[in-house]
Order: C-alpha cells, then sequence, then structure tokens
C-alpha cells in the first residue's frame, strides 16, 4: 500500500491497537462478557469482527468500502479471508473504512 497513513491503520486494526471495547475492556481488567458495544443495540462484544462487518453505526461506510459478500449473513471465515487479503485495492478499502469508522465512533462517544 502507498499510502503510510492507510498502512499505519491497516497495522493498528490487524495487529488490537485500537480503541474498541475489546482492547480498552483487556487493559482494564473488564470481563470479556462487558466489553460490549455501547452504539448499538446488537448486544455484542465491541471487537474487530463487530465493528468491521456487523455495527449498524457503519453501514454507509460499509456499503462504500467493503464488498457485500463479507458483511451479507456475516461469519468468521468471511472475516478471516477479508482480513488475509493480499489484494492492494481491498487493503486499502479496509484501512479507508477503518479511519473514517474510527472517527465517527470518537464522535459518538
Amino acid at each position: 500500500m502507498e499510502n503510510t497513513k492507510y498502512r499505519n491503520i491497516l497495522a493498528k486494526f490487524r495487529l488490537s491497537s485500537h480503541i474498541l471495547n475489546i482492547e480498552v475492556g483487556r487493559r482494564n481488567n473488564i470481563s470479556i462478557n462487558e466489553r460490549k458495544c455501547t452504539l448499538c443495540n446488537l448486544n455484542d462484544i465491541e471487537n474487530e469482527f463487530h465493528f468491521l462487518l456487523k455495527c449498524p453505526l457503519y453501514t454507509a461506510f460499509r456499503r462504500q468500502y467493503i464488498h457485500k459478500y463479507f458483511y451479507t449473513n456475516t461469519n468468521m471465515f468471511k472475516y478471516i479471508t477479508l482480513m488475509q487479503s493480499e489484494n492492494i485495492s481491498i487493503l486499502k478499502n479496509i484501512a479507508l473504512f477503518c479511519d473514517k469508522s474510527f472517527k465517527l465512533r470518537d464522535a459518538q462517544l
């Protein structure tokens, strides 16, 4: 990926160096069952899978940057396949999704 900004965003997401409740809770010794997404009513743990493919807050960005196959009938296989992609265009789109969605998330909290 040519753009350092997007490489860094994607690397942080893949390495769990982010502010989703799954990691913030881990650092603060919060039970995994209490690390839920506070931005939707799905009652899911706010982890990378939920953030990237499920949370309704990011639907518009998901439709813009992620292929419909991955966020329709979501499952871990699709998530892993997406995250293992070596396609530069797909990787850049994941990074763009993360960048815009994290900004939206910050504005909501």
